[in-house]
């Protein structure tokens, strides 16, 4: 048999000499895209199959995805090799003349390995699809034959996927010659040339039968090539065959100057994190921010701990240098995972790998404050860093505590890590060290939530009891469709221990939870795959992960279908799907009105006993009452849905006849600039190149059409109508225990204006329709790699380090923050006046909370003019009121107020006869939320902060700036809008 050599790329010629050669067991491919990796080696299993008569079974995880990926290359290759006449194809078969057969499998099922021992070859297409378990089980079941090999393909979608650290990592590994020794002859060089081509290192084993020691030869064979490599997209060398892909290289090309993450994994074919663009830490390069570095004898060891203990407790190695400025360095990391992820056993491990390092020194501690509160982790009720400090203690280490009382803003601290990784904070600098893989994965795989902090949400592990992060948040009802190794299952089935598909393959599954009990669900339709979901769940598109509400026609998804990752497009919404939105919607708000009518009729609380005495007047009132709002209700989003298509329409149109137009003035404009024109210039610059003409033709625009004014107008009512639509989507449902009139109308009207809301949104906006669904229990899961394919779509962890970075530059990252508080408030929700002028107060105020949220808050305010100046916060933990009294000393004012339970009443009146301060205390505000929204606009036009200095003032800042009703700590809002109601209250002015 001849094979035209002009029909194989420099991947096959390599699979054809180590095919052949038994001593290899393992032979792996690994790249870039569109290098040719698949493709070569059905060609090349074609052709031994017909050579040697032996089978070979191909695989790949999801039994569905094989007959359009890797079943059609066979067929591909087949045709343009001329083999047709040896080959049949049948499904999932192709059976040779010769009696041998190519087996097409998913491992769906782990039972369909037992039957592998009758192959020669085993293929495993898309590697990283597969877990370790389905690995290891193959390399065991493949038996009982001479020269069995285990093939493999993949791109290195992450650095830390279990190919790289349970595969290569183990092995040593050399680089061997790119020659090919086919037929006894050598393959011109300019034909094998690939990226690397790499063996592990010779094995020394000793003999089952004879006892002996032996020395085996390499079993492992790496070959690494991209789209470099493939003469079908770059031509061949000599430029007689192949072809050149002018598009494709294009593309690579538009990759490396603005997506370097992906360009590295997707045409340089190494080991990465493909990035979305809304990563925490944004600023983050592999290549500009890590090295190789190694412990220095000369400085000392910081530890910084992440102390949730799912998946596994994280401690990072780093080490400070102060010569010319602040140098960070992580030189380390530790992952204790089950059984070590306890305090003990963690912090065991890392006096271990200290003591490995010689480090004999002085132990900085950093980490969550969170984590100093005391709990029952023993016995003597000692803190997660309590603890951890004994530990490490008991084993001959001097630890100081540096963790803060608070811990730094999430939004804050990530912005300055951006910075210093940007090199805008002047004297500081960070590197990573290459070695601290999950670190690196962590950095450049994090995500950001709309508020800037980390896109995660605490769950709670049903087993420990134990919360912890979850890298996503995401809301679906119990049927959506999860593929798992185990096939596809219902979201709310999936427990924790699975593995799901995400699109680096299947990734573990660290917890699968209920999120919500009766939550409102949606139904949108993309890429004709429906999901229910919530109103605001993260759906990835080129843009990043975009809430489901804000998707558009054209936003280009990562889909799972028919077993394979793709992209495709959102197709752009017709008149037909309003339409049926509005009836959807329609439907679901009657559901919910004749539901909520017959249910208060059947209640144990009854709002009317029937007009003139019958209980069947009663229900036919209802009854018409439900006709007729339903009537009005289906007037009135009709009416909406018509002048929308119609402005659409109007709008479109106008689009399309400017863009004509235009293009008749572009041929006009040219013809009348063949000659010179008055408004031209024909001067030439002194190097001789003509300027270009002055256009002559103003650009149109659509500003006073018709159809723009009435688009305007709606925008202006969606903007109205959506935000109070927002809000009613983000409620949970639980239901109402005693249903009243008012309520039925309630839910009616908070439907029908979140129906008209998102239906005006979809055809104003252009976003893709939602339809209003029921109330379901909605889930969540959290996986390895932060996302997975929920119905086929793709939808939607990094503290340690913002940690140790605040403690060791708390002034920088003070100035900064106070910076960066201007910029975002200075002409919205805070101003700040100029600490440095001396001012003429007239009045002092002192606000003081004792016991809000544990705490004790004090702030001071003193007026000029109709301005109050903050001059002075303080934060105490919880106190006695020996501790209350000297702090309230310390502010002499000329009045105090005190906000407080009745326990505190005795106090003030002790404080206010011992000290004859105009002292008052006022009862604790129950609405806080309510308190704080009704000061904002004094706050705004009346309230300025200075540069306060000290860690309190800056706890209380990003305690300010980070409020939001949902809030952990409300501390300083609730502080600052007490204090304003007085004001407010007591001086007439305002």
């Amino acid at each position: 048999m001849v094979i035209n050599y002009r029909k194989i790329n420099p991947n096959g010629f390599y699979l054809l000499q180590y095919l052949n050669d038994p001593s290899l067991r393992y032979v792996f491919m690994y790249g870039g895209s569109s290098s040719g990796k698949s493709f070569s080696f059905a060609q090349v299993i074609l052709i031994e199959t017909l050579y040697d008569g032996e089978n070979t079974l191909v695989m790949r995880k999801v039994g569905a995805s094989i007959i359009k990926t890797i079943y059609e290359d066979f067929k591909v290759a087949c045709r343009i090799l001329g083999l047709g006449d040896h080959f049949t194809f049948r499904q999932n078969v192709i059976r040779c003349t010769n009696g041998a057969r190519i087996d097409f499998t998913g491992l769906d099922d782990p039972e369909k390995i037992k039957g592998i021992s009758n192959y020669k070859r085993v293929l495993l297409e898309e590697l990283t699809e597969f877990d370790l378990q389905d690995f290891k089980q193959i390399r065991k079941r493949l038996r009982g034959k001479a020269g069995q090999q285990i093939l493999a393909s993949w791109n290195p979608i992450s650095a830390t996927h279990w190919i790289k650290s349970e595969v290569f990592d183990r092995e040593r590994w050399h680089d061997v010659p790119m020659v090919c020794t086919i037929g006894g002859e050598s393959m011109p060089e300019h034909l094998t040339r690939v990226k690397s081509v790499r063996m592990n290192a010779p094995r020394s084993v000793v003999n089952a039968r004879t006892g002996e020691v032996e020395e085996l030869p390499p079993n492992m064979v790496a070959v690494q090539s991209t789209y470099l490599n493939n003469f079908w997209v770059v031509g061949s060398p000599d430029g007689t065959y192949g072809y050149y892909d002018e598009q494709l290289v294009a593309d690579f090309e538009h990759d490396r100057l603005f997506d370097p993450d992906y360009y590295q994994v997707y045409a340089l074919g190494e080991w990465g994190v493909i990035r979305t663009g809304s990563e925490f830490l944004g600023s983050f390069n592999t290549g500009r921010d890590t090295a190789d570095l190694a412990y220095d004898p000369a400085l000392p060891i910081h530890l910084s701990v992440d102390s949730n203990v799912l998946p596994y407790i994280t401690t990072q190695f780093w080490q400070v240098s102060l010569e010319g400025g602040t140098h960070l360095r992580q030189i380390g990391e530790l992952m204790a995972g089950n059984p070590d992820n306890t305090v003990r056993r963690a912090a065991g491990r890392v006096a271990s790998r200290l003591r490995s390092m010689g480090y004999t020194g002085k132990v900085y501690l950093h980490g969550d404050a969170s984590a100093k509160a005391a709990n029952n982790i023993d016995d003597e009720k000692r803190s997660f860093m309590d603890l951890y400090i004994s530990t490490l203690q008991s084993k001959g280490y001097e630890v100081e505590d540096m963790i803060s009382s608070s811990n730094p803003s999430v939004a804050m601290s990530g912005e300055f890590a951006n910075q210093v990784l940007e090199g805008a904070v002047e004297g500081v600098t960070m590197t990573i060290g290459r070695a601290c893989s999950v670190s690196i994965d962590d950095y450049l795989s994090t995500q950001k939530d709309v508020n800037g902090g980390i896109l995660k949400a605490r769950v709670k592990d049903k087993t420990t009891m134990q919360t912890y992060e979850a890298h996503g948040h995401a809301c679906f009802t119990g049927n959506t469709e999860i593929v798992t190794k185990k096939g596809i299952v219902p979201i709310s089935e999936v427990r924790q221990g699975d593995f799901v598909m995400s699109e680096k393959g299947f990734v573990y599954v660290h917890n699968s939870c209920k999120t919500s009990c009766k939550s409102r669900y949606f139904s949108v339709t993309l890429c004709n795959k429906t999901l229910n979901v919530t109103y605001n769940h993260p759906v990835y598109t080129e843009r990043g992960f975009v809430p489901v509400y804000m998707l558009r026609g054209g936003d280009e998804l990562i889909i799972f279908k028919n077993g394979k990752i793709c992209k495709e497009k959102q197709r752009s919404t017709t008149v037909s799907d309003f339409i049926g939105t509005l009836v959807q919607n329609l439907r679901v708000i009657g559901s919910t009105l004749g539901d909520g009518l017959e249910r208060m009729e059947n209640s144990r609380r009854r709002t009317s006993t029937g007009i003139s005495g019958s209980s069947i007047m009663v229900k036919s009132l209802k009854g018409l009452m439900f006709i007729t709002m339903m009537a009005i209700m289906t007037i009135i989003q009709s009416v909406i849905l018509f002048l929308c298509i119609m402005a659409n329409i109007s709008l479109t149109t106008t689009r399309t006849l400017l863009k004509i137009s235009k293009g008749f003035v572009r041929k006009a404009g040219k013809l009348l600039l063949k000659k010179p024109k008055t408004g031209t210039s024909q001067k030439k610059e002194e190097n001789g190149i003509p300027r270009t003409p002055r256009k002559r033709w103003p650009n149109s625009n659509t500003k006073s059409t018709p159809a723009s004014s009435v688009a305007r107008f709606l925008c202006h009512v969606r903007y109205k109508v959506v935000r109070f639509a927002q809000i009613i989507a983000g409620r949970h449902g639980e239901e109402t225990h005693t249903l009243t009139m008012k309520n039925v109308l309630a839910d009616f009207a908070e439907l029908s204006l979140l129906s008209t809301g998102t239906l005006a949104r979809s055809i104003v906006l252009g976003a893709v329709p939602i339809r209003l669904s029921g109330r379901e229990d909605v889930y969540n899961l959290k996986t390895d790699s932060g996302t997975y394919f929920a119905n086929g779509v793709l939808v939607h962890n990094c503290d340690v380090l913002r940690y140790i970075l605040c403690d060791v530059c708390p002034e920088q990252f003070i100035a900064f923050s106070n910076r960066r508080k201007r910029n975002l408030f200075g002409g919205g929700a805070f101003q700040f006046y100029d600490p440095s002028r001396e001012y003429d107060y007239d009045a002092s105020v002192v606000y003081v909370m004792p016991n809000v949220e544990g705490r004790l808050a004090l702030m001071e305010g003193r007026r000029v003019g109709d301005r109050w100046h903050v001059t002075s916060v303080v934060y105490r933990d919880a106190v006695g009121t020996d501790v209350i009294a000297s702090v309230l000393d310390a502010h002499p004012s000329d009045r105090l107020i005190v906000e407080c339970s009745e326990a505190y009443f005795g106090f003030v009146r002790e404080y206010r006869n011992a000290s004859g301060r105009d002292v008052h205390a006022v009862r604790e505000f129950t609405d806080m939320d309510r308190r704080i929204a009704a000061t904002s606009d004094f706050v705004r036009g009346h309230v300025l902060f200075g540069d306060m200095g000290g860690e309190e003032a800056a706890a209380f800042m990003t305690s300010l700036m980070d409020y939001n009703k949902d809030s952990v700590s409300k501390q300083a809002s609730a502080l600052l809008s007490g204090f304003c109601q007085f004001v407010i209250k007591s001086y007439p002015q305002y």
